[in-house]
């Protein structure tokens, strides 16, 4: 069995275990991309948001699609489809496309354009591992690339990897975003959070 994966690096023990017993996989080799350094920008001072309530969390995510999608692109990833309505839903009247689903029909269609000027593409999270989001308009690429934008945690580093990887492909510029609602977080989390910067949000869990 071979096969290629860029989260080789940081598969979790149950996962490397699955692939020794189940699968009798006992090499693994790391070999460096051939498009040389990832050009993805993430700030975390400057591009992690942890917002208190879901009318704000919305806002923001509104405000990094302003900031963001001059001469450019930009994917935002949620965690499944109902987030995507409910966002929409606050927007009415703005115009955003749609992927919520790997069986859409037009879906080979809406990855082609997603990554045109000013496109702003809202997407369900299971396209956010594998999926091609191709890039090769000029003006895009001249303005700093597509824009991920994440507004889900990922109990799964990989997960988190595969979305900021929709971008910065194959020797291009990108960038990220990670927009969190402290409000619709699972109560594990929100006890961790209530003494918690959330500038420090990332490292803390």
């Amino acid at each position: 069995i071979m096969g290629v994966s860029g989260t080789l690096e940081c598969l979790s023990k149950n996962k490397r275990d699955l692939l020794l017993k189940k699968y009798n996989i006992r090499k693994m080799t790391y070999i460096p991309s051939v498009f040389g350094e990832n050009l993805l920008k993430f700030d975390k001072e400057k591009n992690f948001f942890l917002e208190e309530n879901l009318k704000i969390f919305h806002s923001r995510i509104k405000s990094e699609i302003d900031r963001n999608s001059k001469d450019r692109a930009v994917l935002v990833f949620f965690s499944d489809s109902s987030e995507i309505k409910r966002f929409v839903s606050e927007f009415r009247g703005e115009k955003f496309d749609e992927i919520s689903s790997l069986d859409d029909d037009l879906l080979e269609f809406k990855i082609k354009f997603s990554t045109f000027p000013g496109k702003v593409t809202l997407i369900g999270k299971e396209m956010g591992r594998g999926t091609d989001f191709t890039c090769n308009d000029k003006l895009v690429n001249s303005n700093g690339g597509v824009h991920v934008i994440q507004t889900f945690y990922s109990g799964d580093i990989a997960e988190e990897i595969q979305i900021k990887g929709r971008t910065a492909r194959m020797g291009n510029q990108g960038s990220y975003s990670l927009v969190l609602c402290k409000e619709s977080l699972n109560d594990i989390y929100k006890n961790k959070l209530k003494n918690t910067n959330p500038k420090d949000y990332l490292s803390c869990m």
